[in-house]
């Protein structure tokens, strides 16, 4: 574990097994996003995903576009996988992560492309990429969590039809909640990195509210 509460420990292909952050800092983003009004949690169980189906805890990182000093603190959160990754430019989905990509870009000299889920009709350049990569660049795909990954699968197939080597999904939290079964349905061979699972995120919300 390095000083800043990340994790260097190496399992295939250069990435890590342990989560990217540890349970110390996982503590210290859980209580920031609560602060920033970014983690709601309900034991009603009545926050409603995009999916449909409801859930206790809603994390959304997009509306970090109200304070600029969050969007300081969770992009400076995802400097370190990036960089641990050894990539060459990394991938975002929008719009979560849209608003820490600027920033990361600047932070990590790492250039980025953007990649949406559905095209843009009538669009002059490519209607599902914005900016330009090399073929037989190594890439990270950047999200703020990965539920069922039904999201990611697009974003994927298109950074491969570009000819890209996705290294992994990185993302703040893993819900857990289907992503393995569905890429293996896919047949999508894709790592994701999280900082923190769910489990972890209810775990803290639970004995912080017992403290």
């Amino acid at each position: 574990m390095s000083r800043d509460g990340t994790f260097g420990g190496c399992a295939m292909h250069g990435i890590p097994l342990l989560p990217w952050l540890d349970s110390a800092k996982q503590r210290e983003v859980v209580r920031m996003l609560v602060h920033y009004g970014l983690l709601r949690f309900s034991k009603a169980h009545d926050l409603v995903l995009k999916s449909g189906r409801t859930t206790d805890i809603y994390i959304n990182l997009r509306d970090a576009r109200n304070n600029p000093e969050a969007i300081k603190r969770i992009a400076g959160l995802f400097i370190h996988p990036l960089m641990h990754l050894g990539i060459q430019r990394f991938v975002e989905i929008p719009d979560s992560v849209s608003c820490f990509a600027g920033l990361l870009a600047t932070e990590t000299g790492l250039p980025y492309i953007t990649v949406r889920k559905e095209a843009k009709p009538g669009r002059v350049s490519k209607p599902r990429v914005i900016g330009e990569a090399k073929s037989g660049e190594e890439v990270a795909i950047l999200d703020d969590v990965v539920t069922d990954g039904a999201s990611k699968i697009e974003p994927y197939r298109e950074c491969v039809r570009a000819g890209l080597r996705v290294k992994a999904l990185v993302v703040l939290v893993d819900r857990e909640e289907g992503w393995r079964e569905k890429f293996a349905a896919e047949g999508i061979d894709l790592h994701v990195w999280a900082g923190m699972t769910l489990c972890e995120v209810r775990r803290i919300l639970a004995e912080e509210s017992a403290a």
